[in-house]
């Protein structure tokens, strides 16, 4: 590793949540002092980048972990504001309503992630805001299987196939032994809000996670080293969703993301394959929120 990896490693690593699940880990908490502490880190960064050549070649990847930071901390205090509580009250409300109220705020905060990008210095389509070329070529795929050159049309369909039946075996496998089967038909009318929370979910998390990313890095590292970069970060933000093994399929599947995103240039095919794998989950969550509440 050369020096210019080492610290876009380091920082990608530093500034996720791995320090706060490690603290989480073996302390038992995560002291309010780190949020600080990644800010200072991230200057001492921005600072090397302003004499020292591989930091300079990293300034606008630092940037953009400035912004990602800043929002989250500011959604964070919009979403314990009272007026946030009043419109969107955490008790006596289903699981559609809040859901609806953490997607406003994950969407709020891709927004702001354009807005900042713009700011950076990046074209609207450097950072993949665009459909993209929904045919563009499709490299091999061998860690899911693909070995041969295809297109994004067709390897794209497939993919999206492969996730839903796959998401769907494992939440059966896992939790299908406590359905109700009446339940599904009562369900039903939830599904409309099902498709508009997924999504929400895949935009806002293709654009923060990914787009973000990758914008500063694919053409400085390469776009293979970018795209694990950007899928590492995206998976380990889920540990504390799914654990250990379940960050770690989520780091494979935001490198598919990552792959179909810079291939094709655009947000169209990562956004869809996201926003099938979102749909399966929702709607699981959905259907068991309703059976909880014995409807």
């Amino acid at each position: 590793m050369n020096s210019l990896q080492i610290l876009a490693w380091g920082g990608t690593l530093l500034f996720s949540i791995l320090p706060n699940v490690l603290f989480q880990e073996i302390t038992g908490n995560v002291p309010e002092w780190l949020f600080g502490a990644k800010l200072a880190i991230l200057a001492v960064f921005l600072l090397l980048s302003l004499f020292w050549g591989p930091a300079r070649k990293l300034q606008r990847y630092f940037l953009v972990f400035l912004a990602i930071l800043l929002t989250a901390r500011g959604w964070q205090a919009v979403a314990e504001s009272t007026q946030w509580r009043t419109w969107f009250p955490s008790d006596g409300t289903g699981f559609l309503f809040q859901m609806f109220s953490i997607q406003l705020g994950r969407l709020a905060i891709a927004f702001s992630m354009i807005a900042a990008l713009f700011l950076i210095g990046f074209r609207r389509k450097e950072f993949f805001l665009d459909f993209g070329d929904l045919y563009a070529p499709a490299s091999p795929l061998p860690l899911v299987g693909v070995n041969k050159p295809t297109n994004w049309r067709s390897l794209g369909l497939r993919l999206s196939a492969y996730i839903f039946f796959a998401i769907l075996i494992t939440l059966l496998w896992s939790f299908g032994g406590s359905l109700k089967i009446d339940i599904l038909a009562t369900a039903l009318p939830a599904l409309p809000m099902v498709l508009l929370l997924a999504g929400m979910n895949s935009l806002s998390d293709e654009i923060t996670y990914r787009a973000a990313l990758l914008a500063p890095t694919h053409r400085i590292l390469g776009a293979g080293q970018a795209v694990w970069l950007a899928a590492i970060f995206f998976g380990i933000g889920h540990y504390y969703d799914y654990g250990i093994i379940g960050a770690l399929i989520t780091s494979l599947f935001g490198w598919i993301l990552g792959c179909s995103m810079v291939e094709t240039k655009g947000l169209f095919w990562p956004w869809f394959l996201h926003f099938v794998a979102a749909l399966v989950i929702f709607s699981f969550m959905a259907v068991g929120a309703l059976q909880i509440r014995g409807v």
